[in-house]
């Protein structure tokens, strides 16, 4: 059986998730590139408005054409001259926190943060360095200090579902369930799509930590929050399929389909069935150069019926890596075999 020989790879696909997200802890990639991409928004505001000297706002804005060129060392530079010239102009930090974030998503800007936040608390957009702090709070385990960003940035904006969803997923981490389920229904009262924040620690817990059972069970109450979900479907239908329960794999996939055609669809990869496809692929834009992410997403383009996807990212793979050959020659000759 197909699913029984992906249970003996699985535990290797698992090592190589552990090792690409290690340094990542986070639950959320796409967030942090929201947030970066908002930054960005509200970099261009700040620096127009006049709130520094000339001279800084044309450093600034040489930082923002760099940044844009993907110059990183450059505009890294310029947002340390801005700072140096006037670091009590918060727009200097909202740079470097963009560079930051650019060069290495993962980097704990949280420092910017603190100055942007205690340099212009009333400054437009000021809720999103709440969020990107309490999300840097979150990873260092200090679950008080996230849930009380998000209520600052709540109070700020409190028309954001994005912001109630993350904090329902912090409240869910320290336990408090009523509260983790109040946020998460206003969220999706203003954005239905959102996923619960089951979905995101069944996330967590599949790919970070190999916890199948620990992940079917956040699927299954995700599912009871929102059953209109159909990721929710997909993410739990790999799992039971990982765990060789086909008939419920497939039914979970099915409705998926139904709920959502485009939840399982090979016409665009931003689209897959799943959510480690999904991220694997985001990881894979931020890390170009990784032979794992692509090897792994090779793995995962075979568990989709997708060789000719699975051959490409196989041959990028060795590319980048040649000594992986014997390694991927298995895993291929071994999933192939089994289709």
């Amino acid at each position: 059986m197909l699913w029984n020989q992906i249970n003996k790879v699985n535990q290797r696909t698992m090592l190589i998730f552990d090792e690409m997200h290690a340094s990542l802890k986070t639950f959320s990639i796409v967030m942090l590139r929201m947030i970066l991409s908002t930054t960005l928004i509200l970099l261009s505001v700040g620096v127009s408005s006049g709130q520094a000297p000339q001279s800084v706002r044309n450093i600034l804005k040489s930082g923002m054409a760099h940044l844009d060129a993907g110059e990183l060392d450059a505009a890294l530079a310029d947002a340390n001259r801005a700072i140096e010239l006037e670091p009590k102009n918060a727009e200097g930090y909202v740079l470097r926190l963009a560079v930051r974030n650019r060069i290495r998503p993962e980097t704990d800007t949280s420092d910017d943060c603190d100055k942007i936040i205690e340099l212009a608390p009333n400054r437009p957009g000021i809720e999103v360095f709440y969020q990107t702090r309490a999300l840097f709070r979150f990873r260092k385990q200090d679950l008080d200090g996230s849930i009380d960003d998000m209520n600052k940035a709540i109070s700020i904006k409190p028309i954001d579902g994005q912001a109630y969803e993350m904090r329902s997923f912090y409240y869910l981490y320290k336990g408090n369930l009523d509260q983790s389920r109040a946020d998460y229904n206003k969220s999706i009262a203003l954005i239905p799509e959102l996923p619960s924040p089951f979905t995101r620690r069944g996330y967590i817990r599949y790919h970070l930590q190999g916890d199948l059972v620990g992940a079917l069970a956040d699927f299954n109450e995700a599912i009871e929050w929102n059953p209109e979900y159909a990721e929710g479907y997909a993410d739990r239908g790999i799992v039971r399929g990982l765990q060789g329960d086909i008939d419920e794999a497939i039914a979970d996939f099915k409705k998926a389909k139904t709920l959502k055609p485009d939840a399982i669809a090979d016409k665009a990869p931003e689209f897959a069935f799943c959510a480690p496809y999904r991220e694997l692929s985001s990881y894979i834009k931020f890390y170009p150069n990784d032979a794992r992410g692509y090897e792994v997403r090779g793995v995962l383009n075979l568990l989709q019926d997708r060789e000719g996807a699975a051959k490409a990212d196989f041959e990028t793979s060795l590319g980048l890596q040649p000594s992986l050959k014997s390694e991927i020659d298995r895993i291929r000759t071994e999933l192939v075999r089994k289709l």
